[in-house]
């Protein structure tokens, strides 16, 4: 049930997205008298949400792994020494750098080609939607199948396709090419993160240690390719959506690389409490 769980979280950064790209601009920056003030209340917010963490219980001794007692050098280490997991890092710098790029330059983008802010921004809050209703039943699809790697193949292609659509779209197609990227965004993360831990020489073990080298990778896209690929619109309004394309393109190639660890396709009993 890793996906499923994977799923759930994913829905919920999903539905945070939507709710900033419909609530932030409109919103919150005219009732707050301006963007400084909304930063102010959301970092208020997120720290006020880590409260409710000094009072969950951990698992109980006996049903949660016996991590092996090493450093946080040591435990990079190993992980770093697998060739899955910087393929996977390398996956998650092109998508990274593919949505962060997108989702920051197509408001503008789509303003420029005529439309109107509101109706951009509705674009953007589309993409957010797509991702909210599909996360959870991909999720649980990709537990259902034993296979992570097909969905997840699938998720990026969709991604890739649909971001070189918008480099060559002005049209009609502009709302299908958003939703395509969108509607597998954030089930690509969630199988991404179960896909990682089940690696093998991963496991529970070194799970958070996985799931941050991969995220840190990924995260120097989101620091480099949208200002890179926002240079490029002197050229043409286009271009941007060409390099980001390209990143994604890039996952694809690394992904096709990775060998999994083959999990075998269970049925999942929903009326039982789960064997620990």
């Amino acid at each position: 049930q890793l996906g499923l769980a994977n799923g759930i979280l994913g829905m919920g950064m999903a539905s945070g997205f939507l709710l900033g790209a419909l609530l932030s601009a409109s919103t919150f920056s005219p009732l707050l008298g301006g963007w400084r003030n909304v930063l102010i209340t959301y970092g208020i917010a997120g720290a006020l949400f880590a409260v409710p963490w000094l009072f969950t219980r951990s698992a109980p001794a006996g049903k949660s792994a016996s991590a092996p007692h090493v450093s946080l050098f040591g435990a990079v280490r190993r992980v770093a020494g697998l060739r899955n997991i910087w393929l996977q890092g390398l996956v998650m710098f092109g998508i990274f750098g593919c949505i962060q790029g997108v989702l920051g330059y197509l408001p503008l983008y789509l303003r420029n080609l005529g439309w109107t802010t509101l109706r951009a921004d509705s674009a953007v809050s589309s993409f957010h939607l797509a991702s909210l209703l599909f996360v959870v039943p991909i999720a649980f699809l990709s537990d259902r199948l034993g296979s992570r790697k097909p969905l997840l193949l699938l998720a990026t292609l969709a991604i890739t396709l649909g971001t070189g659509l918008l480099s060559i779209s002005s049209g009609g197609w502009i709302l299908p090419a958003v939703l395509m990227i969108g509607f597998l965004r954030d089930s690509f993360m969630s199988i991404s993160f179960a896909m990682t831990i089940e690696m093998d020489g991963v496991g529970s073990d070194y799970a958070g240690t996985a799931v941050g080298f991969i995220v840190g990778i990924g995260s120097i896209a989101s620091v480099i390719a949208p200002p890179i690929g926002n240079s490029l619109a002197k050229f043409s309004l286009g271009a941007p959506f060409f390099l980001w394309s390209g990143l994604a393109l890039l996952a694809v190639i690394c992904l096709l690389q990775i060998k999994p660890k083959a999990q075998p396709a269970v049925e999942i009993p929903m009326d039982k409490e789960p064997i620990s």
